[in-house]
């Protein structure tokens, strides 16, 4: 079927749509909740067409630029099959000069799904070299600006700790939640160089606190705990004591890499007899890691086509 419908198709624009509804609907139906849970959802060459004329008409209406303007850089950040950037270099909107430079410095694009990211690789550049030809050249922009176009590693992992403590329930709370004990806890006990709680409030049976905190890296020449002084690393936690659910929830956000790193969770305690509890904790650590692009064409293919993938661990 899918031969016959390809039959007679010449142009860009019927190339792309046999692209995008070939691979929109085997992912529907390869891999439903995948799509479901990455929201995998193929925009109409049309509608990618008419996105395009109405940026450059907003470009050179309201701010005298065109697409092809040196310095306007165009970022496509789920980049699925490559069809905005592919429709692009067929578009017209760019010389063959402009095309040329800004395929090398001025196109970004990230994916996470590893086959749509072959795809729109093969499929950008074989649209490049259609319309700008020449000697074959990969999409990976210039090591000065970062790669052209990035597989972004998805890392997930998920931690559960259970810890019994000598106390009850409404002990653990009233401790827990005391500012004083807080801060000596983080400054004193845990070592950090600053803690601060900068807001407390209790609105309609949730206590909201936000606490800002540097913590103590190790002093071993590592060169992540050396690159995170030198940014003077420290995050914002906003917390949230749900008084009739009797459970705490937080979520970190770190001061550099704040859309590559996540830290949240929840805690509760239950009750075990002779005035003990059972505390609990639920931890979600997230990382996505941008650049593998040149590393998954290379001789250890393999490993990182494996390490391109979203990962889910327990």
């Amino acid at each position: 079927m899918a031969r016959l419908r390809a039959e007679g198709i010449d142009s860009a624009e019927g190339k792309q749509k046999i692209i995008v509804e070939l691979y929109d609907k085997f992912f529907r139906n390869a891999f439903p909740k995948m799509s479901e849970r990455l929201g995998i959802v193929y925009t109409p060459v049309e509608i990618v067409d008419f996105i395009l004329k109405s940026v450059d008409h907003l470009l050179r209406t309201e701010f005298g630029q065109t697409l092809g303007s040196e310095g306007v850089h165009i970022l496509d950040p789920f980049a699925g099959t490559g069809t905005f950037i592919t429709r692009l270099f067929q578009s017209g909107f760019l010389t063959k000069e402009e095309l040329a430079r800004k395929y090398k410095t001025e196109f970004h694009a990230n994916e996470i799904v590893l086959l749509a990211y072959y795809i729109a690789a093969i499929n950008i550049e074989l649209a490049y070299h259609g319309v700008v030809g020449g000697k074959y050249q990969p999409f990976e922009g210039s090591r000065r600006r970062g790669p052209g176009f990035a597989l972004a590693c998805a890392a997930m992992k998920t931690i559960h700790l259970e810890h019994e403590i000598q106390c009850e329930e409404d002990t653990f709370w009233r401790v827990f939640l005391d500012a004083s004990y807080t801060k000596t806890l983080f400054r004193e006990v845990l070592g950090f160089p600053q803690f601060e709680i900068l807001r407390e409030e209790e609105v309609d049976g949730v206590v909201h606190r936000e606490c800002a905190a540097q913590p103590k890296l190790p002093r071993a020449q590592m060169a992540l705990a050396r690159l995170l002084r030198r940014r003077g690393f420290h995050f914002i936690e906003r917390g949230r004591f749900d008084k009739a659910k009797r459970s705490w929830s937080w979520d970190l956000e770190p001061n550099v890499w704040r859309s590559l790193l996540s830290n949240r969770g929840t805690l509760r305690v239950e009750r075990l007899d002779g005035g003990r509890g059972l505390r609990i904790v639920d931890i979600e650590l997230g990382a996505r890691i941008p650049g593998l692009a040149k590393r998954s064409r290379g001789p250890r293919s393999s490993a990182w086509r494996a390490a391109g993938t979203t990962v889910h661990a327990s």
